[in-house]
């Protein structure tokens, strides 16, 4: 309890810094995060109180009450204009010093409490070190959000395609979600693929797959594929490999090698000829040069390339 106090007394500290520079009625962040629990809302209104003595802030007082009484956004209220006093350089620097101090008082108190969001661009792979002594790495165009606290280590995949090497611990297990599917992590190297469906491998010890009736353990040196219906899963003996930036194809139906590509090239690919898309493909794809792997492919299916407003059009 007192590191989720310290956490939101770090919070509402910076909330009042932003209210100094711009108003936050209309700031759907703050909204959300005020209207998180009581303990949100009194510290905010009793640090918002504290600052007041620091200097003589006028307004500072109809300025925080105005937040404190926000609606939500979907009502539209009107709200009275906030007239704001600029702060004294004293008492600006007792709120700075003061956010700092919070800032060491929590993560004193719960140095093993992290969240970020990681993400990657067009044709740009991406490899992170992550607090608990984890490594991730993150395939083109590809986002998750990290959360970890004393409990869990709990890793969100938002899009796109992700390696980990875990680190051990015990008492907090490495779970690894995208939409309904949960992945506990029993040991130390897996990847996750969402392109062009979901496909785990594990390249290290074994991991566990929870989805409705789903519910196995996946060995060293296999991918597990789910279909389109999230339904099933099949086994086979292979390995993916974007992270030595190629992929490998075996019967793979044009549409899926596409999708793949495609996290490779800022323009969007359009298949105009629809009976091609279940074409099957076999082969070698060089991710450093996509461009130059889309054109052979399309070659051999006798597919023009065509490049009109931003767009790969193949007919």
């Amino acid at each position: 309890m007192e590191n989720n106090i310290a956490k939101i007394k770090l919070e509402a500290a910076m909330w009042i810094v932003k209210c100094e520079h711009k108003s936050l009625q209309v700031d759907p962040e703050f909204i959300n995060w005020f209207n998180t629990s009581d303990e949100h809302k009194q510290v905010f209104e009793s640090l918002s109180q504290n600052w007041q003595t620091l200097e003589s802030l006028p307004d500072a007082s109809r300025s925080c009450e105005a937040i404190v009484k926000v609606t939500p956004l979907s009502s539209k209220p009107e709200s009275p204009k906030i007239q704001k006093t600029p702060i004294k350089l004293v008492s600006y620097m007792a709120l700075v010093a003061s956010i700092f101090f919070f800032s060491i008082i929590y993560f004193n108190i719960d140095t093993k409490y992290y969240s970020q969001n990681y993400k990657t661009e067009v044709a740009q792979q991406a490899h992170f070190d992550l607090p608990d002594g984890s490594s991730l790495w993150l395939n083109a165009k590809s986002e998750v959000l990290v959360y970890f606290d004393d409990d869990r280590r709990q890793i969100t995949i938002l899009k796109g395609d992700a390696h980990f090497d875990v680190a051990k611990d015990k008492q907090r297990p490495f779970i690894v979600s995208y939409e309904q599917h949960q992945f506990i992590a029993l040991g130390t190297a897996f990847t996750i693929n969402t392109r062009p469906f979901l496909q785990l491998a594990v390249t290290e010890h074994t991991v566990k797959v929870n989805y409705k009736h789903i519910n196995r353990v996946i060995q060293e040196g296999y991918i597990t594929e789910f279909n389109e219906y999230w339904q099933t899963a099949t086994v086979i003996q292979s390995q993916p490999n974007w992270r030595e930036v190629k992929l490998n194809f075996k019967a793979r139906h044009l549409k899926d090698v596409l999708t793949q590509i495609q996290p490779y090239i800022s323009e969007r690919i359009k298949l105009l000829n629809q009976d091609m898309a279940y074409e099957l493909i076999s082969g070698t794809v060089n991710l450093e040069k996509p461009e130059q792997a889309l054109k052979l492919i399309t070659s051999g299916l006798g597919l023009e390339v065509t490049n009109e407003n931003n767009l790969i059009i193949l007919n």
